[in-house]
């Protein structure tokens, strides 16, 4: 027996339940509804009908967005930590003038965990580079901004991951105003 069949029967004794037929139409008005209930399980399915597609989740705003220099905006999009490596990722959009700034170390940027205070400065690989991009190619331990005006670049900087125990963190990077209390995903 059809699982369609058999809600349909079921359907029909709790539906026998609840009304109290008059004696003399209850042998016809039954069989009526067993009837009615095989022609029901035994029509397909309508194939017309297709099943709506599920929107898409909205895209992702920043996390928290700050003025930098020459009116820059950092949008912050990313503070993850995944294995033992915290990955900080800023979408940096420019106004009516270049960014261009030769001179912004990698040590003057860090990440403080907000539960310890404990001080992070970027990651470097084992040959000395910082885990940055992108880096000022005459000096890698800079960082290169040169974003040309109304557009925009991606910054990201790699930190030791804090203890699984600190929830927020607060980044620190030279002439941009800080982000304090970021929340960290896991």
């Amino acid at each position: 027996m059809t699982t369609r069949r058999m809600l349909s029967l079921l359907a029909l004794c709790l539906l026998a339940a609840c009304k109290q037929p008059s004696p003399d139409t209850s042998a016809t008005q039954s069989a009526a509804d067993t009837s009615g209930a095989a022609t029901e399980a035994a029509t397909p399915p309508n194939p017309t009908v297709a099943p709506q597609p599920t929107a898409p989740p909205p895209a992702a705003g920043p996390i928290a967005t700050q003025i930098g220099p020459k009116g820059s905006q950092w949008d912050l999009s990313k503070v993850a930590v995944t294995g033992n490596v915290l990955t900080v990722q800023f979408n940096v959009r420019t106004g009516e003038e270049n960014l261009w700034n030769p001179s912004l170390p990698l040590s003057d940027v860090s990440v403080v965990d907000d539960a310890t205070s404990q001080r992070y400065s970027p990651l470097k690989d084992n040959s000395g580079k910082p885990m940055a991009a992108p880096l000022n190619t005459i000096n890698d331990q800079k960082l290169k901004l040169d974003i040309k005006k109304n557009s925009s670049g991606v910054i990201w900087v790699k930190f030791p991951a804090p203890p699984a125990t600190s929830q927020t963190v607060s980044i620190n990077i030279p002439e941009v105003a800080p982000f304090d209390g970021v929340a960290i995903q896991r």
